[in-house]
């Protein structure tokens, strides 16, 4: 728990220390970053948290990288609409005990809507809040074939939302980093499949569903460039 929150401090520390020469006195939005009722402008964060765990190796407890590997807002004044999109593609070939084959197949895509607020704390740190959408849907499978050739696979669809509060902190009027952490309540509907080639007495098709309640801690770093 300790490294995660450590590791943004020191890294925010180590850029503030960086760049704290920069020059703001010719940015026209330099003392509000977004707080002027008409200023409108993008903005595309790239989760740099793996990168972030390489570079500052504090323990082998390394920060979580979470769901969103890329998130845009749109800024209009003090408010955003945002987005996140996240996933992860693997498949895994081996070879088994019999000279049997095992391929191994997990799937994901997440995506979250959202509106947010922020506030100017000083001219290089703001802070938001907002309200996220989310959605998101898993499947694994694997695929054995020695003596009999099993079959099994999950896939869970989920949906749900939440409040979130973050923290921005500026390099430049263009660059930035920030972290977030989230409350969400998910609704998930898993549904389970074995198939047996030699036992099909042996097969199952079961579906259930799952509520939870997720508090996401602020461990996952995005670099963040306005335009």
């Amino acid at each position: 728990m300790k490294k995660p929150i450590l590791l943004l401090i020191s890294f925010m520390i180590f850029s503030q220390n960086i760049f704290s020469q920069t020059d703001f006195s010719h940015d026209e939005d330099s003392e509000s970053h977004g707080e002027h009722a008409l200023e409108k402008y993008s903005e595309v964060g790239i989760n740099a948290t793996s990168f972030i765990n390489e570079f500052i190796s504090l323990n082998s407890n390394d920060a979580t990288i979470g769901n969103y590997m890329i998130t845009y807002k749109y800024h209009f004044g003090s408010k955003a609409l945002r987005l996140g999109l996240g996933g992860n593609f693997s498949q895994i070939d081996e070879d088994t005990d019999g000279n049997g084959t095992r391929t191994t197949n997990n799937n994901s895509f997440d995506i979250r809507l959202g509106y947010e607020w922020n506030k100017k704390i000083t001219k290089r740190w703001a802070f938001y809040s907002g309200m996220d959408i989310v959605a998101g849907n898993e499947f694994s499978s694997s695929v054995s074939d020695n003596f009999e050739r099993v079959e099994t696979s999950t896939r869970s669809t989920t949906f749900g939302g939440g409040p979130i509060l973050g923290i921005q902190f500026f390099i430049n009027s263009h660059i930035s980093l920030m972290t977030e952490g989230s409350l969400y309540y998910k609704h998930s509907i898993v549904n389970t499949k074995e198939t047996f080639s030699l036992n099909a007495e042996f097969n199952k098709d079961d579906t259930n569903s799952r509520n939870d309640l997720n508090f996401g801690l602020p461990t996952a770093l995005f670099f963040v460039i306005r335009f």
